[in-house]
């Protein structure tokens, strides 16, 4: 309970407190109480005192840093900050905005892997940290860049109609390049 339990009319004397062990969180203790071995710690308790014991679990996943770079070298205008980061474990912060300076997410120790939601008009490319197992304590970094693509080419012939009428515009013609042979 974040906002803490209380106990009233308590007799006077030593109390134990404990927490669960949980292999991804490290639990300490503070206050009025002395851990006396992992997840428990004594409190003595006084006859008309008040006694408080603090117990803080500290996570200890991974760490996920996720970059998200955007090339706009075609006409494109999207931001970094327009695409939508989800990552697939128990991620903390859950979907959040891309940045180019890099998010840190917090992982359960296991298999993790990212996918991107954003503007359409983009080829998006992962590295090789954006997918794969992470151990308490890891850090791992995954970089996603999204290239604006290339209009499509589309040959538009052009002619003179200053006589009125229909004028006819023979199709483009294609010719290879030859190279020395």
């Amino acid at each position: 309970n974040e906002s803490g339990t209380t106990f009233s009319g308590l007799d006077s004397g030593p109390y134990t407190v404990s927490e669960p062990s949980d292999e991804n969180y490290t639990t300490t203790f503070a206050g009025n109480c002395s851990e006396v071995e992992t997840g428990y710690a004594d409190v003595d308790v006084e006859l008309g005192q008040t006694s408080e014991c603090n117990v803080t679990n500290t996570y200890n996943g991974g760490t996920l840093i996720v970059h998200k770079h955007v090339v706009n070298d075609n006409g494109g205008t999207a931001l970094a900050s327009g695409f939508t980061i989800s990552v697939d474990n128990s991620a903390l912060p859950a979907p959040f905005p891309g940045n180019e300076t890099g998010t840190s997410v917090s992982l359960a120790a296991g298999y993790y892997s990212v996918s991107e939601s954003g503007p359409g008009g983009y080829t998006a490319s992962y590295s090789g940290g954006c997918a794969g197992e992470i151990a308490v304590g890891e850090t791992e970094t995954c970089d996603i860049t999204n290239d604006d693509n290339a209009p499509a080419f589309s040959p538009r012939p052009r002619g003179n109609n200053n006589g009125g009428g229909e004028t006819y515009i023979p199709p483009p013609i294609f010719t290879p390049l030859s190279g020395p042979g």
